[in-house]
């Protein structure tokens, strides 16, 4: 009962510590303490913050993680086209978001949860904007998972199952980082080669009851031959790791990714060739939303992405270079605008050829992404600098839209991103980022009145630019 009622107070008093204004006050009249000067008393009691840090961690048994981030965001875009329609106004808002976990060992098991701000449930982001009128912020579970790397194996096996930290080597043409993967992992370990496979759930589709719930009546879309089964997305990745030197190696990464029957979750109705693609299979959330992808009457049936990604690292003078590249190929893409249905069908070949040149489809499939980028430098002392440049490009079908970085605006994008980071203490830096972005097609705004909105109908540069205080424990 005293060791209980110690770690009682021990908590309080870290947590007191913790929460106390970072004020230094004058004495007062009468001679009693100062703020400081009992801030400064726990702390000789207590000792440092790490080292509380550390005491509750070893009186519990877990690791405590969290981070706390403060942006401001800015958004412009150019509106020199012929088409320009007004004046395209700027956007700036300050945003937070705020995590907090814990993970625990158990043998050879470990647990792990971490709790966020969650705007809404949307996956794609855990910010919140700064114009809620003082509400507070819901929190979401973010992460809840438990993780088995048996001893009896050496340890080169590990499962995972639940909501997990994303353990697919990605980039943001593949995956969104704010997005966390639900479902079951297996990882095995040969020296220096590693193979992982996942399966996730995406979206329950057992309540459908009819092939008019998936398919919309008069459409020329072929029903899915998996209705009523539930969607998901299946991994498999192949990692070798190169060594050539202490600083220098090489990871190389083939994979594949399959999501079936992306048919029954299409829906929609069809419609003329202006129905060309922004995203494949709908918005930030769920499969089920606009921006459908039509070929000739028909739906994509499903995703079969291979994919390779090769990192490199080195140091030049000390500093430490990563350099990335990252290719994507959807094999089951076909999506061409139909400009032969009925709605213009007296259009000949050549006007219809003549459409899509103007449209600026100049592939047959729009299957493909690519990625490349060099960090240069990271942040371990204050006064550090780390950067970031990379570019990318990654047409409407190379993969679920709400999958991929939703900072750049999802697919149909081709961007450049630059990225400078500064410590300012331990463990707080300062982050600016910045993207400069152009649709890879115009198709999606035939037919459409170009708007004044940002990202909206015109297909003039868009520029997003973050500032980030991020403070990491």
């Amino acid at each position: 009962m005293k060791r209980f009622w110690m770690f009682v107070l021990l908590v309080a008093g870290s947590l007191a510590v913790l929460t106390a204004p970072a004020v230094v006050m004058a004495d007062d009249e009468n001679g009693g303490d100062t703020l400081e000067s009992l801030r400064e008393d726990m702390n000789t009691a207590l000792g440092t913050q790490a080292s509380r840090m550390s005491d509750i961690e070893k009186q519990l048994g877990i690791k405590l993680m969290g981070d706390i981030r403060i942006r401001y965001a800015f958004k412009s875009q150019l509106n020199n086209s012929a088409d320009k329609q007004g004046t395209i106004s700027d956007q700036s808002y300050g945003r937070y978001r705020v995590r907090f976990g814990a993970t625990k060992q158990f043998g050879d098991f470990l647990a792990g949860f971490r709790l966020t701000t969650a705007p809404g449930g949307n996956p794609n982001t855990e910010n919140n904007t700064f114009d809620t009128s003082f509400d507070n912020p819901t929190i979401g579970i973010d992460q809840a998972y438990i993780s088995w790397v048996p001893s009896l194996l050496n340890k080169n096996w590990k499962v995972v199952v639940g909501k997990m930290p994303n353990p697919v080597v990605n980039t943001p043409i593949s995956w969104d980082p704010d997005i966390v993967p639900e479902g079951a992992l297996i990882e095995a370990n040969y020296g220096d080669m590693k193979i992982r496979g996942t399966w996730w759930e995406l979206q329950n589709v057992t309540n459908y009851a009819s092939e008019s719930q998936i398919v919309a009546p008069g459409s020329l879309a072929t029903p899915d031959t998996g209705l009523n089964k539930d969607e998901y997305m299946d991994n498999v990745q192949l990692d070798y790791l190169f060594k050539f030197d202490t600083d220098t190696n090489a990871l190389l990464t083939l994979g594949y990714e399959y999501i079936p029957y992306a048919t029954s979750l299409a829906g929609g109705t069809i419609g003329f060739y202006t129905n060309a693609p922004t995203q494949a299979l709908g918005g930030n959330k769920g499969l089920v939303g606009n921006g459908n992808i039509w070929d000739y009457g028909k739906v994509l049936p499903d995703f079969q992405v291979g994919e390779a990604i090769l990192s490199f690292n080195h140091k030049v003078s000390g500093v430490p270079f990563k350099w990335t590249f990252h290719f994507t190929d959807n094999f089951d893409s076909f999506n061409v605008p139909n400009y032969s249905n009925a709605t213009i069908a007296t259009n000949t070949a050549a006007q219809n050829a003549a459409a899509k040149k103007a449209d600026g489809y100049t592939t047959e499939s729009n299957q493909y992404a690519f990625y490349a980028g060099v960090n240069i430098g990271t942040i371990v002392n204050p006064g550090d600098f780390a950067g970031l440049l990379a570019v990318a490009y990654i047409e409407p079908n190379a993969t679920m839209a709400w999958l991929t970085d939703d900072d750049p605006s999802f697919t149909n994008r081709q961007y450049l991103k630059e990225s400078l980071s500064y410590g300012l203490a331990s463990g707080v830096n300062l982050v600016a980022t910045a993207w400069q972005i152009e649709r890879v097609y115009y198709g999606a705004n035939v037919g459409v009145t170009p708007g004044a909105s940002l990202g909206g109908g015109s297909n003039d540069p868009y520029f997003v630019n973050y500032l980030d205080a991020v403070a990491s424990f």
